[in-house]
């Protein structure tokens, strides 16, 4: 690239010094009065605190990091630098080729885990100093809350190396960082940071939840973790449901790993009930699975819960366990059954009032506001539904916009503009293989409604096929043998009135 674009500038860099704060690169370690201007009255005093801890953090690291760097070829220092090449690459076969490069030979399983932990704990001490994490104005935001997440993560990797337990000390360090909104750093970290912690047991509790609702395959990926299905039976009675099983779950990351055995009780809704232990062997699951299922196959759920309890501890579990995007979609899969119910009843309500409400309307009385909740409610999600099918009925479409516009009902613009945009680029891209008059009409007949009800819509994309019809078909149909025909002058037409709704004119 120099070859070929010599330099032709030199350029001086100023060291200390940033483009967003005058006083050099106070910002990330100072109370130094540049923020965001978004909060008047407050103080970054935490940023100093919050340094100087991490520092501590960054520094324990380093010790335990330097103890252990026998199991490196050279420095271990050298061997963090050349990580990268592992989070570019974290196959197997790229793993074992670094190890060959750093790491002394000869080592086990258990070192090769012991060697990938300091290169991660290491790899998260960095990323503690992400510049957005000091750049905005409070140290619970969620930039800052990142960089204690991984400041976690350095406290997580010491208790698993001989380092030792340095979670209390550095807590002890956070609360001396004031926040503008909660205390300190302490209760920030304790609020936001400790829930968020991940180790195998919290993958474990996501798996066996979240299959009650997913068929995982017997290998499947949940994030940088691999979870491989050893066990597991599902049992049913009723709205009841128990899930046991075993399983393996390993880092990507790391190579750590642990056999892992579960139950969980669904009593249906949001309300789970489960555990997660470390696997003790064939005869203790045994135990286990015996018990819990022969309360549950007598509908006995407070023994079940009770046998959950004794077999399982303290590593008992619930829904608020899950992973915050499978939550969220388990909670849609549980809340579906309640949207359907409550669509029927909807729908149940405009089916025996539309008659009544066609009357008041005559008489210019208002509706009743259940009447017309149902009835924007039915209406929003047929027009919508009707966008979703490729074979879309026009006079169902211009009924209900119809309907709409009589009882004065709110419509979803937004969705309806979004659903009718995707349908519009794909009935042009239908138009442009099939020009047949019929695909040209039911394409104008929808714009034409639509934009009778104001609703906006993404042309881009069917505008661009638009004008490449215009440039071929449009052309020949113009000037092209057939053009005196009395089809090619009406499909001309209704092209041309097309393009008028597209807003584009082709000369």
């Amino acid at each position: 690239f120099l070859e070929k674009h010599p330099p032709i500038h030199v350029v001086e860099i100023i060291e200390n010094s940033s483009w967003s704060c005058v006083h050099g690169v106070e910002r990330w370690r100072e109370d130094c009065g540049c923020n965001s201007g978004m909060h008047l009255g407050w103080h970054q005093a935490w940023r100093r605190p919050l340094r100087e801890s991490l520092d501590w953090l960054r520094d324990k690291a380093g010790e335990v990091f330097e103890e252990l760097g026998s199991c490196f070829r050279k420095s271990p220092w050298e061997a963090r630098d050349g990580a990268i090449s592992l989070i570019l690459n974290r196959s197997r076969e790229n793993v074992d080729r670094w190890l060959s490069e750093h790491a002394v030979e000869g080592l086990t399983p258990a070192d090769k885990i012991k060697v990938l932990q300091l290169i991660e704990m290491q790899r998260n001490a960095l990323l503690m100093y992400t510049s957005c994490g000091w750049f905005f104005d409070e140290v619970s935001g969620i930039e800052t809350v990142q960089i204690l997440q991984y400041a976690a993560k350095v406290v997580q990797y010491l208790e698993q190396l001989p380092g030792g337990f340095v979670e209390q000390q550095f807590v002890s360090k956070l609360e001396r960082v004031p926040s503008n909104l909660l205390g300190n750093a302490a209760q920030v970290y304790e609020k936001f940071v400790k829930p968020a912690r991940l180790d195998l047991l919290r993958v474990g509790v996501h798996y066996a939840v979240s299959s009650l609702f997913e068929d995982y395959p017997r290998d499947t990926g949940i994030y940088c973790y691999t979870v491989q299905r050893i066990a597991h039976d599902v049992y049913e009675a009723g709205k009841l449901l128990l899930a046991v099983g075993r399983i393996r779950v390993s880092s990507d990351i790391t190579w750590n790993e642990e056999i892992l055995s579960y139950g969980v009780l669904h009593l249906g809704d949001h309300n789970i009930n489960g555990g997660v232990r470390v696997f003790q062997g064939d005869a203790a699951y045994g135990e286990m699975e015996q018990e819990i299922r022969w309360a549950f196959d007598r509908a006995d759920v407070p023994e079940v819960i009770r046998l959950m309890d004794k077999h399982f501890g303290v590593n008992n579990f619930s829904l608020w366990h899950l992973f915050r995007d499978e939550q969220r979609k388990v909670i849609h899969q549980i809340l579906d059954l309640a949207y359907k119910d409550a669509e029927i009843s909807y729908r149940r309500i405009l089916e025996a009032n539309h008659a009544i409400m066609n009357f008041l309307q005559d008489l210019s009385a208002p509706l009743p506001e259940l009447f017309t909740t149902a009835a924007e409610r039915i209406i929003n999600l047929d027009v919508i539904g009707l966008f979703e099918r490729e074979e879309l009925d026009v006079g169902k479409l211009e009924n209900l916009i119809g309907m709409a516009g009589r009882w004065q009902l709110k419509l979803n613009r937004e969705l309806i503009g979004f659903r009718a945009s995707q349908w519009l680029t794909s009935a042009m891209e239908r138009l442009q293989e099939d020009p047949r008059m019929e695909n040209l009409d039911i394409t104008g007949a929808v714009l034409r409604s639509l934009k009778a009800q104001n609703i906006d819509l993404d042309l881009w994309m069917a505008q661009n096929i638009y004008f490449s019809m215009g440039e071929s078909m449009y052309r020949e149909m113009k000037s092209g043998p057939s053009a005196v025909t009395e089809d090619a002058l009406n499909w001309a037409a209704a092209f041309e009135e097309l393009g008028n709704q597209l807003r584009v004119h082709i000369m």
